[in-house]
């Protein structure tokens, strides 16, 4: 009997996707298109600024006068501002740039300008107070240890005192950081420390590598409360890559002497630069340096190295083309979940 003319119902499937992923609507790719001429625009700002010769003239000025000037440290935040726009630096290297600059400043013009009158008030107040119980010059109260009338002046001062650090930051146009100072101070002091890290210590690469797997550690266990499990997977897996390169890092010479020994496929192309080597090269170093031992429980003993390829090869689902090929239609459950993270957290001990 001939097919002909008969109509399959498997060739006619529509496979539109199971999970329906947001429209693309003409509006968002609009407002998509003037966030990139945004960026656009403020590099070409940033270019003619550098041929206009800009920084040196800010760098001159600001060897010349130091960032006590106010008009040097207004250029320095306008280039720091146009370097940031033009996407040139980060976020926590623009806070660090411009707030710390503008802190100094405001502390010049308190300590030793004595610029600020009301401040100056109270400081003689509370100095009458320190005086009549006998303190000395050199002498002060603990915080909130002092008689109630000295208190209630120093923590007022404290008040006044922040309310001029942000009158400040407005004053040389940082007026995103005054209301972050006003808000969320403990969020903007750990910007600035990622910033003063990022400028002064950038290559301190164990401390760093140290941070980026406990930030990975934590984008994992927010992204499992959305139920994101892919993503949280594929955050273990560069988690675990992550403690096998700073276990290298660690010992350099020997983990580069027996990354020589090792099969020629997994040999790094730089024996000296462990960052760039393969997770895959970093777990058969590992494991020839004895750094990967079996796993033992009451019932089972677990190859290191296994559980450490199972990870990666999660990890590698990052790739479409690897999940189109090796895992058509599946999705990352909570089970897959679960199971990464007992690898991560089993492998993970070992190094502590």
């Amino acid at each position: 009997m001939s097919n002909k003319g008969i109509k399959s119902k498997f060739t006619d499937l529509n496979f539109r996707p199971l999970n329906c992923g947001r429209r693309i609507r003409a509006s968002s790719v609009s407002a998509a298109l003037e966030k990139l001429d945004e960026r656009a625009l403020h590099q070409c700002f940033l270019d003619e600024l550098n041929l206009a010769g800009f920084p040196r003239g800010v760098k001159e000025k600001i060897i010349k006068k130091g960032l006590r000037d106010p008009d040097a440290l207004r250029d320095w935040i306008s280039l720091i501002k146009a370097r940031y726009l033009a996407r040139k630096i980060s976020r926590v290297e623009y806070v660090y740039l411009t707030y710390d600059p503008v802190i100094f400043f405001h502390e010049e013009r308190l300590f030793i300008g004595r610029a600020y009158d009301d401040l100056k008030e109270l400081d003689h107040q509370m100095l009458g107070i320190e005086k009549k119980y006998g303190l000395a010059s050199n002498q002060c109260w603990e915080k909130g240890a002092g008689p109630p009338e000295h208190v209630v002046l120093q923590e007022r001062w404290e008040e006044l005192a922040d309310e001029k650090i942000i009158e400040t930051l407005v004053e040389f146009g940082l007026e995103d950081l005054g209301k972050m100072f006003s808000e969320n101070r403990d969020r903007l002091d750990d910007l600035n420390e990622r910033g003063r890290r990022a400028v002064k210590f950038r290559h301190e690469t164990v401390p760093a590598l140290r941070d980026i797997i406990s930030r990975y550690e934590a984008c994992a266990r927010q992204v499992v409360e959305a139920k994101a499990y892919s993503a949280a997977v594929i955050l273990l897996g560069s988690c675990i890559e992550g403690v096998l390169l700073l276990r290298c890092l660690n010992s350099p010479c020997k983990a580069s002497r027996v990354a020589k020994s090792i099969r020629r496929g997994l040999r790094p192309k730089n024996f000296e630069d462990i960052t760039s080597w393969r997770f895959a090269t970093l777990i058969e170093v590992c494991l020839q340096a004895l750094w990967l031992p079996h796993i033992s429980t009451e019932f089972v003993e677990y190859d290191s190295a296994s559980l450490a390829h199972m990870l990666r090869h999660l990890r590698d689902c990052i790739h479409p083309g690897k999940m189109a090929r090796e895992k058509p239609w599946i999705e990352f459950e909570e089970r897959d979940y679960q199971d990464a993270n007992a690898i991560y957290l089993a492998l993970a001990s070992q190094f502590k």
